[in-house]
């Protein structure tokens, strides 16, 4: 007995000479030939083994997981029209409120899984690390109960049959990934609203791609009108669900004002580019406004969403501001240019998404909680130069919808001579004339 603890205690001196250790030297001195001595050395031991595990795991564990292979994607067999990414874990226990949030990302057969691999594995990672279910959603598996001939319009469907498997959806874009882990979707969450949209930094475009949703009646009903807003699309250019978004909005928001919106209409039923669309949208944000709440669906304003556009600071972002970033798909160019000011009609494809974590991704070795990704601090961005941006962007913004609401008046040329007065079927905004 005198011999093995003599050789326990030397081993364990040498590996923490080798391997270093929190535990405390002086618990070595007290190993004795007695039972206590050798009951505090095996107390001892399994410490070290413990810290020594905690290590090497840590160091083998690459923070930031990604898909290598399709084999990575899986179908479960209970769902077949849901695509598993990451394994559904229940709200941890130090939420105010037990609430299941689900990450949905909706995918067609024209979706790149190789361009939007990374943007993808970065949500898959997160949902692990917060206790999030993350789904990518086959949208064909529901084209008998989505009757929508475009997708843009179709996932907003899907979206609302969804709804009653969770408390709230955060629905997401393909192209949209996390960038800072720590932020929790739980910051946006609004009693007082169904869904949440955000401003994007494009001229009055709310984004169509990301909203967070409620559970409840209201809120599907709302997805539904959305989705089958593509039967009353105007025949020319209509720039698709984010401007029918607009148009929906405000004929649930503000029914008392129908004149107005048919004035709208009418310039959106002209439209022949997405310069002409610009205008519709000015038009439309004319009409409900600058403020947060309406009704039960709120805005956020530029800068104060989940997410924003790569190509406003040309893919640099803020670890303390920044949460999602819009366009992780890896360009050519790798590495930054001198920032500057980039309008959405004049930005350059290519200004959007470098590599910003620092090496190899593996989707298997992420777990809850592990939220110190690595990332690379040249394209770190300091808060002060970001709000700055932000404020130049809003005011070159705020002077392009000036600009569009000028231009209103070419697309309403001899409309006042007519009289025209429109009326709200079911069909959509009619003219008098043609409604009986």
């Amino acid at each position: 007995m005198r011999n093995q603890s003599k050789n326990l205690a030397q081993a364990l001196r040498d590996a923490l000479r080798k391997h270093g250790s929190v535990c405390d030297w002086r618990c070595i001195r007290m190993v004795r030939v007695r039972k206590r001595g050798l009951l505090v050395a095996i107390l001892c031991f399994i410490c070290f083994h413990y810290l020594l595990n905690a290590a090497l795991l840590s160091a083998d564990i690459d923070p930031l997981p990604t898909i290598e292979s399709t084999a990575d994607w899986k179908i479960d067999e209970a769902d077949a029209s849901i695509l598993y990414v990451g394994v559904a874990h229940p709200p941890s226990a130090y939420h105010i409120k037990k609430q299941k949030i689900g990450i949905i990302t909706i995918v067609d057969t024209t979706t790149t899984k190789g361009a939007l691999k990374h943007a993808m594995t970065t949500l898959a990672c997160y949902a692990k690390a917060q206790r999030y279910e993350y789904r990518v959603v086959n949208e064909s598996f529901y084209y008998d109960l989505c009757k929508q001939t475009q997708s843009e319009f179709r996932r907003h469907c899907i979206i609302s049959l969804l709804l009653p498997n969770y408390d709230f959806i955060l629905f997401l874009d393909a192209n949209i990934g996390v960038v800072n882990p720590r932020r929790r979707i739980e910051e946006f969450i609004d009693d007082d609203a169904d869904v949440v949209f955000y401003d994007r930094f494009h001229p009055s475009e709310l984004m169509p791609g990301s909203y967070l949703v409620k559970n409840t009646k209201w809120a599907r009903h709302f997805l539904k009108g959305w989705a089958n807003y593509e039967q009353r699309l105007p025949h020319g250019f209509h720039g698709g669900d984010s401007v029918a978004l607009y148009f929906h909005l405000a004929e649930t928001v503000t029914p008392d004002r129908p004149v107005e919106i048919a004035v709208c209409r009418r310039v959106w039923s002209k439209c022949h580019s997405w310069r002409d669309v610009f205008v519709a949208l000015s038009c439309m944000r004319n009409i409900i406004g600058e403020t947060v709440y309406y009704g039960k669906v709120k805005i956020l304003a530029k800068g104060t969403g989940w997410a924003r556009d790569s190509f406003v600071t040309d893919g640099m972002w803020s670890p303390r501001r920044d949460f999602m970033l819009y366009d992780m798909e890896p360009k050519r160019r790798r590495n930054p240019r001198p920032l500057k000011i980039v309008l959405p009609s004049d930005a350059d494809p290519t200004y959007s998404y470098y590599g910003k974590f620092a090496g190899q991704i593996h989707l298997r070795r992420c777990y809850p909680g592990n939220t110190t990704w690595r990332y690379e601090p040249m394209f770190f961005i300091e808060d002060a130069v970001l709000e700055a941006r932000y404020r130049q962007l809003h005011r070159e913004i705020h002077y392009e919808k000036i600009a569009a609401l000028s231009r209103i008046h070419k697309f309403l040329r001899g409309v006042a001579r007519k009289a025209e007065k429109y009326i709200l079927r079911e069909s959509g905004w009619v003219r008098y004339g043609k409604a009986r």
